[in-house]
């Protein structure tokens, strides 16, 4: 046999094997012989067909078949032989048959080599936020006003109200009701962050009974383009619960039994948030200088897989949306690419880190995974630990946290206000959106300028 490799790009391969005739045979003959065992034909016994007659009826399938399995026995082989940093799936690109010899052709990425830059002691900027009294009181009044009971009313004052709406498509010009169009029943709450701004406008100070007409379209350009006649069935009134201690010890099911645990409570929590919120930002700053530092082309294939699982998440994600229903995945899948591409290059050094540090997977990494199953034995939880490192993307997961630890806390941080850290990431996004037009006008002009030039 021999083998050909050719480097196409920093990570695409080409490899082509060239088999004789007697290396294939016996690939051949057995891939005959299973179809011969299943096969009935008229005038002979099940499995007893000739064998020249089962090559005349199926040896174009059988060609195909045989062909792919050599390709991957042999890539295989290949791999194994060379220790080839293979990711993604190999291709199967082409084949051809000429005077007894198969020649094989299967494309494939590898691991880009490049050197590992420093990546311990990144300067970074640590956002902090200290939560106040008045935040505290903002979740308590939300959990209040979520626990609270409804009580109906004649006519909407403030956004603390239910009203229960039937919608019904119509002409937009002639203002008659679309043919084959159901009228629709939903209930809307006023002050939701669901809710669109200009519906709540078009619901203030409005009577059960009260009709009015809406399109969303006018109020927000991802909503479908059609006009509503909107008539008020029913409308109920929020009104909020009491905070007391009775309220505490009933909503935490006893873990607290006065107003200022409660508090202080809620207080830890939103600290929490904001303190994940502050290292996901820690997280993002490393990834993207890491990135930037970091030179080499990302297997195609890898960052085509990649954006495609972006977009099905996408159409997962909206596909209960009017608005959305028609999306493209592939459109979509293409807008996703710089960040798919984003995404493999930081995974491709994260793991020339995790190789480089040695970082492996403790018990202790997965022991928190086993709080729920304490009953079990130390056999047993050595089992349980056994089964959950199969799980590639659960010890993915880990590996890359580790990674981050490490990096944040080698990393040399300067503490800010969140809301000054938002602002400044807010003003650099429009100065890169602002050079990206730049460039793309640019690049506009000069094919512009090309074609004039070509005419003349």
């Amino acid at each position: 046999m021999e083998t050909n490799l050719k480097k196409i790009s920093g990570s695409e391969r080409e490899l082509t094997f060239v088999l004789t005739e007697e290396e294939v045979k016996p690939t051949f003959d057995k891939a005959y012989r299973e179809i011969q065992k299943k096969t009935e034909l008229k005038g002979f016994r099940k499995g007893k067909a000739p064998i020249k007659l089962i090559k005349q009826l199926y040896g174009k399938s059988v060609e195909l078949d045989v062909i792919e399995e050599l390709a991957q026995r042999h890539f295989e082989n290949y791999a194994k032989e060379t220790e080839a940093k293979v990711v993604g799936a190999p291709r199967l690109t082409d084949y051809k048959i000429e005077d007894g010899s198969y020649s094989i052709t299967i494309n494939f990425d590898e691991l880009p080599e490049f050197e590992l830059k420093e990546y311990k002691g990144l300067q970074i900027e640590e956002p902090v936020h200290i939560v106040s009294d008045e935040e505290i009181e903002e979740k308590i009044d939300e959990i209040l006003k979520y626990n609270g009971s409804l009580e109906p009313a004649e006519e909407i004052t403030d956004y603390l109200y239910v009203a229960k709406i039937e919608l019904e498509e119509i002409d937009k010009e002639t203002k008659e009701p679309i043919e084959g169009a159901k009228k629709e029943t939903i209930d809307v709450f006023l002050e939701s962050d669901k809710t669109m701004p200009a519906f709540k406008e078009s619901l203030l100070n409005k009577k059960i009974g009260d009709e009015f007409e809406f399109n969303p379209k006018e109020s927000d350009e991802y909503s479908p383009d059609k006009l509503y006649k909107c008539k008020i069935i029913a409308i109920n009134k929020l009104v909020p619960k009491e905070l007391t201690n009775e309220f505490v010890k009933e909503y935490t099911q006893g873990k607290f039994e006065t107003i200022e645990e409660f508090k202080e409570d809620i207080g830890f929590k939103l600290q929490e948030e904001w303190d994940a919120k502050s290292r996901d930002e820690m997280e993002t700053q490393i990834i993207d200088k890491l990135v930037a530092e970091h030179e080499f082309d990302p297997p195609p294939s890898v960052v085509s897989q990649t954006a495609n699982a972006m977009a099905d998440d996408v159409v997962k994600r909206y596909k209960d949306r009017p608005e959305f229903q028609n999306l493209n995945k592939d459109l979509v899948a293409g807008d996703l690419t710089p960040l798919a591409e984003k995404t493999v290059r930081w995974e491709i050094i994260r793991e020339k880190i995790v190789e480089k540090e040695k970082i492996e997977i403790e018990d202790y990494d997965l022991d928190e995974l086993l709080t729920p199953y304490q009953d079990l034995n130390e056999e047993q939880k050595a089992q349980l630990r056994d089964r959950l490192r199969t799980n590639d993307k659960l010890i993915n997961q880990i590996l890359g946290k580790k990674v981050i630890d490490l990096l944040i806390d080698f990393a040399e941080t300067s503490e800010i206000p969140f809301e000054d850290y938002l602002n400044k990431k807010q003003m650099k996004d429009i100065e890169k959106s602002e050079k990206n037009e730049d460039g793309e006008a640019k690049n506009e002009q000069e094919k512009t300028e090309e074609t004039e030039s070509e005419k003349e």
